[in-house]
């Protein structure tokens, strides 16, 4: 025959280590794990005990401090349950946030704003915005940054006019009479050491008035027919010469007075003549030209008469 003992207290409903009666059982031991602040899990303090489950809402974290699976678990002084989380950092939130009695430490900075560009760097500092940080945009004309140069992600079109020609052809000339010469350089980046040209090919010394200064050109042309005068005493010789003129004669005049009587020498229409002048009449007088003759820049006569004497010359181109 068996005792029976009133009750319903099985092993895993008495703490490991207590005995209990119950049933047919008498004096059997518990094995209902217990957990103190003395017997932690390996690797934690030795009153922490790790979880075993958890479920986290906003506002809100359940945790399991035994496993469904798991025996019936006691749970006596003071423990606590462990919980390792390395992102529960207070360096991961705002510094007016506390949780778990942390306050963040991520500064708050108000609200984000737009920053516009400027020539300086602009920094916003490390922190929590409540609002957007907007970068405003910076509208760049491509025509107005050199080429290969770029501004806000907008590559430059001026040509570098510099570097493909230092004498650079105008896009327009204009030229202001009596004022000034325009010449238009075409489009683009100069560095200052390039000249804008047009051509002009009749810009000499001899298409310019005798003595004007232009753009630095003085001229040597003489308006009309170039002419030349002078005197000289004639001597011995059969002829007489001129150089220096300039310029080839095509008329040349020679003229004297000898006792009462003027004579002329003279070349026009390629032929020469002579002449002798006494009061008002005026006659042919026979010279052999043989010797006469004009070239660039002078001009030799014959000279029948007028030895010693003072000869008055002139001679037009």
């Amino acid at each position: 025959m068996a005792l029976w003992i009133p009750g319903n207290a099985n092993e895993g409903l008495v703490v490991a280590g207590f005995t209990f009666s119950a049933g047919v059982k008498y004096n059997a031991v518990g094995t209902m794990p217990l957990k103190t602040p003395s017997n932690g899990d390996a690797g934690s303090s030795p009153n922490h005990h790790n979880h075993k489950g958890i479920e986290a809402y906003p506002g809100l974290i359940y945790v399991r401090p035994v496993a469904p699976t798991d025996p019936i678990t006691a749970f006596q002084g003071d423990l606590w349950l462990r919980i390792v989380e390395n992102n529960l950092n207070p360096a991961y939130w705002r510094s007016d946030v506390t949780i778990f009695g942390m306050q963040g430490t991520i500064p708050v900075r108000g609200s984000g704003g737009t920053v516009t560009p400027g020539p300086t760097a602009q920094t916003k500092s490390a922190g929590y915005w409540s609002s957007d940080i907007t970068i405003a945009a910076v509208p760049v004309p491509a025509g107005a940054v050199l080429v290969g140069t770029t501004i806000a992600g907008t590559a430059g079109a001026m040509p570098n006019r510099s570097a493909q020609n230092i004498h650079l052809p105008a896009a327009a000339v204009t030229v202001w009479a009596n004022d000034r010469v325009f010449l238009q350089p075409p489009q683009g980046y100069y560095d200052g050491s390039t000249w804008v040209t047009t051509a002009a090919p009749q810009f000499n010394a001899s298409n310019i008035r005798n003595g004007v200064n232009l753009l630095g050109i003085t001229g040597t042309m003489v308006e009309g027919r170039r002419f030349a005068e002078g005197t000289f005493v004639h001597g011995s010789g059969q002829t007489a010469t001129v150089t220096g003129l300039g310029f080839t004669p095509s008329t040349v005049e020679i003229a004297w007075t000898e006792d009462q009587h003027t004579f002329r020498i003279g070349r026009s229409y390629g032929a020469w003549y002579a002449s002798q002048v006494t009061g008002n009449a005026t006659q042919q007088y026979y010279i052999n030209f043989a010797n006469s003759t004009v070239f660039s820049g002078g001009f030799t006569s014959d000279m029948l008469y007028g030895n010693g004497r003072l000869i008055t010359w002139r001679a037009t181109e």
